[in-house]
């Protein structure tokens, strides 16, 4: 796999875009966010684990919830475009007209429409040629993205959510994902540290009879390899 820096990622989308990505975080972290300090992405090691391993597991019907800047969706972009797959990345965008980061659903405040975040990341998707294979929409879960998944009868292998920062909004998410999944699915859960292990767990097998692991470590063995303080978690029945 062609291993993806930030650096090259900034080399290519500031030069042509006139919202500017720049590194964020800290060093646990450390991923990238549009101004003024609006959601950071997944690390640099997540986004080339998430390219690798949908790529290796040749899926094909994505999910995500919080598209954000747009970074995990050029992930799941890029390996989509290997499989010949498609992600649909949903996102209200909320947070550039209230400035609060963490913002739980309010179906009665309407999307924003007019975001940095979707802006970069279409410009994004367009200088990687993933335009096709990424579908941005922009709504709330589990009203607007339910009732499009329904209308055009998608049944799902890979799931990334970043959205859910506690378990309430996470048993809401993923329930309303359930009837969606296809026979085979890898489900990444972005942000863990938000959650209670033991009942994020036992959630998990009351609903899916699989046992969630979390990842640490990335790319052991080589220049690339990192270790996180906050890991994703896998939710897979893919052998």
């Amino acid at each position: 796999m062609n291993y993806i820096t930030w650096d090259s990622i900034l080399e290519t989308v500031n030069p042509n875009c006139d919202v500017q990505l720049s590194r964020g975080g800290h060093e646990l972290h450390g991923g990238l966010q549009l101004p003024p300090g609006l959601p950071i992405s997944v690390s640099e090691a997540e986004f080339n684990y998430l390219r690798q391993f949908i790529e290796e597991n040749n899926l094909r019907s994505g999910f995500e919830l919080a598209t954000g800047t747009g970074i995990s969706a050029l992930a799941g972009g890029l390996a989509m475009k290997r499989t010949g797959g498609k992600l649909i990345s949903f996102d209200s965008y909320i947070e550039e007209s209230t400035g609060i980061i963490h913002v739980n659903t309010n179906a009665n405040m309407p999307p924003y429409m007019n975001s940095l975040g979707f802006r970069i990341s279409s410009k994004m998707l367009e200088l990687y040629d993933c335009q096709d294979h990424v579908d941005l929409q922009c709504g709330w879960s589990p009203t607007d993205t339910t009732s499009y998944l329904e209308a055009n009868k998608i049944r799902l292998d890979y799931v990334f959510l970043d959205c859910p920062k506690d378990m309430t909004d996470f048993r809401r998410d993923m329930n309303s994902l359930l009837p969606f999944l296809g026979d085979r699915f890898a489900i990444f859960v972005h942000d863990t540290h938000c959650y209670n292990w033991v009942e994020f767990s036992q959630y998990i097998e009351g609903i899916l009879n699989i046992t969630p692991v979390r990842i640490h470590e990335y790319f052991p063995g080589t220049q690339h390899h990192q270790v996180k303080h906050f890991p994703l978690a896998r939710i897979s029945n893919l052998k």
